[in-house]
Order: structure tokens, then sequence, then C-alpha cells
């Protein structure tokens, strides 16, 4: 399973980041990307990095994932990394809770992702179909 996020709608009003500090390929460097206010669409769309190392559990999982999968940071949120699991779960974990874990989204097979920031700040995944 591949996940790809293909639109960011930041409706936030404060400009996000996005990060990647490992991409698969020298392409890759280009998810590195300011979202202002609005739709941002990417000419190519963003593979999420997988992360399937399932011993995190009592660490700071935030340190352990920080250096290797996608991160987006918000007003609201900072900074939040969030990974493919590689069993049908998005993980993220934030930096101000760098224990705890959240799932943004479940599910099966190839699947293309917005990520919405909400005007209060809050962020949505959730699939997009084609």
């Amino acid at each position: 399973m591949t996940w790809h996020i293909v639109k960011i709608q930041n409706d936030s009003g404060a400009s996000a980041v996005l990060t990647n500090p490992k991409p698969a390929t020298n392409e890759g460097w280009k998810d590195n990307h300011l979202i202002l206010p609005g739709l941002y669409e990417p000419k190519r769309s963003v593979m999420i990095n997988q992360f399937t190392d399932r011993f995190l559990q009592g660490e700071r999982i935030y340190g352990r994932v920080a250096d290797t999968v996608l991160n987006i940071y918000t007003k609201v949120w900072g900074s939040l990394c969030f990974w493919d699991n590689g069993h049908d779960v998005l993980w993220g974990v934030k930096e101000s809770d760098p224990i705890n874990t959240i799932i943004l989204y479940q599910g099966k097979g190839d699947v293309n992702l917005t990520i919405t920031i909400n005007p209060d700040g809050n962020l949505h995944f959730r699939m997009v179909r084609t």
C-alpha cells in the first residue's frame, strides 16, 4: 500500500510547513513546502513515508521518527510527524506530546489523501476519490 498527499487545504489563516527529511527519491526534496492559506496542490503527489518499527511503545516516539517521516507544522498543532505503519493505519505524533501516537487515517489499498487545516487549526486527513 502506498499513500500520497494530493491536496492541502489550509483554511486556518496562518501558513503551515510540510517537510520530508528522508524522501525516497531526489524528486522527493520538492515535498518541502510552505503552505499558505488556501489550496495547495503539489505538481507531484507527496508520498507518505512508511515506518514499520513495532517497538515504539514507551519511548520518545517523536525523536525516533522525526528524521525519517513527513512532518507538518501548524500554528495550533505545532510539529506533527506522520507515517504509514504498513498495516492500513496513518499514525501521527506531536512534538508537544512525543510519547503518544494518534490515528490520523485508516484505510486499505493505494490511497490519495487531502489534508485540511480547519479555521481552528485542527488537521483532518481524508481520502480523495479519483
